[in-house]
Order: structure tokens, then sequence, then C-alpha cells
């Protein structure tokens, strides 16, 4: 066992970009993650198909090793999600088999919603598989091989299922995406963040209204007031920084800054009401609408006020 797990962190370590070795390296405690991250991996398709440990360890080093924190973003991987991910990448027989049978209601479920006949249905699940999961060559491989491993794969499925659905769309109509059932109005072409946000706020709507009202009330006053001051009651980055007697460079940077602080309270609200959310695709996605949700929450919950 300690000769296995030594083999595996010397694998990681030769695999790992350079800047990445010297944390990992002095990490006392590396073989036996990488160890029990592949047991536990393997443990969980035990039966449906088996990854060689040397390419799982190469996967992990592709993930890990440009990141900040190198130890953090080990331990945070998903083991057996990206063993999945890696095997069907790979063409492991039986890994693609797996994937479908855990997989495969959640891309039919994405694509009943694209799809205008059970014929157009049963085309747009294989284009998506195929795209999924074979790919077209080096220069193309399958879009699985993209998973990162941070988050649950069966999010990622669904977001990556919903973006190849709307770019087959575009690609069938060049001039207007279909619109799944439900929508009010069409998307026009290019206009994928669109259909993106119509997509999660159908599947994630309650939970997204809750958060984000969360992450209003988590500011504090002063960065409330300021958004409400240039969202809600349309004042200038001048008048603002008139109000708070500071120059106007000054008014703008604690702008920016109240909108970051409320994404990121935004996504560590997410992360609380629904941790199996794919947060950073909801976060991303809601950036683009942020001025009309919170002209909406503080023009209903907080009065204006005149100064």
């Amino acid at each position: 066992m300690a000769n296995a797990a030594t083999s595996l962190s010397t694998t990681l370590l030769s695999a790992v970009a350079p800047d990445g070795q010297a944390a990992l390296a002095s990490w006392d405690a590396l073989a036996d993650q990488l160890a029990v991250a592949h047991e536990v991996a393997a443990a969980a398709w035990a039966g449906s198909f088996e990854l060689a440990p040397e390419a799982f360890v190469a996967a992990i080093a592709e993930r890990i090793g440009v990141a900040a924190d190198p130890r953090a973003a080990l331990a945070r991987l998903r083991a057996a999600d990206l063993y999945l991910a890696v095997a069907c990448a790979r063409g492991v027989a039986g890994a693609v088999d797996a994937f479908e049978r855990v997989f495969g209601r959640d891309i039919d479920r994405v694509v009943a919603r694209f799809a205008r006949s059970a014929a157009d249905r049963d085309d747009l699940g294989q284009a998506v598989r195929e795209r999924l999961l074979v790919g077209a060559g080096p220069a193309r491989p399958p879009r699985i091989a993209s998973y990162d491993g941070s988050g649950f794969l069966q999010n990622w499925v669904r977001v990556t299922t919903t973006r190849l659905c709307i770019d087959a769309a575009r690609a069938a109509r060049p001039r207007q995406v279909e619109v799944p059932a439900g929508d009010d109005e069409p998307h026009v072409a290019g206009d994928r963040a669109d259909a993106e946000l119509s997509f999660f706020r159908r599947e994630l709507a309650g939970v997204v209204r809750a958060a984000f009202a969360d992450a209003v009330a988590e500011l504090d006053g002063d960065r409330r007031r300021l958004l409400r001051w240039h969202v809600v009651d349309g004042l200038s980055i001048d008048t603002i920084a008139e109000r708070l007697g500071c120059h106007r460079a000054t008014a703008a940077r604690r702008l920016v800054r109240a909108r970051a602080d409320l994404v990121d309270a935004l996504r560590a609200a997410l992360h609380r009401r629904d941790p199996s959310a794919s947060v950073e695709s909801c976060v991303g996605l809601v950036r683009s609408q942020l001025d009309v949700s919170l002209h909406r929450l503080l023009a209903t919950r907080e009065p204006r006020r005149g100064g």
C-alpha cells in the first residue's frame, strides 16, 4: 500500500506544473491523500469499469497543478465524479454505459425543453451525447474532458447539455434560438447567456431568489445605500460623490466594491441554500441581470431616501 501510494505521488509530481511542485512536494500527506482519493473513486464504480491509477492521478495533476493552493484544490476534488469523467474521455470500456445509467435522464430532460418533436428529441439527444462523450479527434476532444472535478458532475452535465442544445438550435436556425416551453419571448441568436439564465431560473428559481435576498441583506448599510442610489434612484457617479463628499474616482471604486461584495455574498448564500447547485454558473449568469434584480429588491424593501 505504501509503495503504491508513493508511486501515485511520484506520478502526480512529475505531471504537475513547476509552480505547483514545491507546495505539493513538501506535503507529507500527499501520497496518502492520493491513495484515498483513488480508492474512493474506484470503489464508487467497482463492477462498472476500471481506470488505471496513473491515468487518474495524471488528470488530477492537470487540474490542481496550476491552482494557487494545490492542496486545497486537491481537497475540493470530487474524486468519484472525476474518475468517471476521465474514464469516459479516455474511452475506458464500461465508462460510457455507467455515465448513461447515472446521467442519461438528466440529458433527456434538458433536451426535451429544446426539441420540437420526438424525432427532433432523439436527434438532438444523440448529437449532445456525441459531443459530450466522443469528440472529433485530438483537435476537438469530448466535452467531458473539460470537467475539472471541482463541482458536482450532475450539475456540470446539465449546464453543458443546455449549452450544447442552444448551440445546436442556433446552428439550425441562424436568426433565432428555439425557446424551451414556458419562455415568453424568443432569444436572438448569440444571446446564449439569456437562454441559459432562463434555464437556471426554471430549475433553481426559488433558491436563487432567496439567496439573492440573503446576499442583499448581508451587505452593510453603506453598501446597500450606494447600490440603491445608483440602481434605484439612478444617480450618477458625480452626484454620488457629491453626497459622499469624496472624489468621483473614490465613489466609483466604492460602488465597484459594493457590487463585488454583493456577488461574493450571493455565491456564499447559494452554496448555503443548495450545496448541489452549480454556484459559479448561476452567479455568472445572474450577473447580467444584477441591476434588474437589485432594483426590484431595493425598491420594494427599502424606501428611497433623499440622503
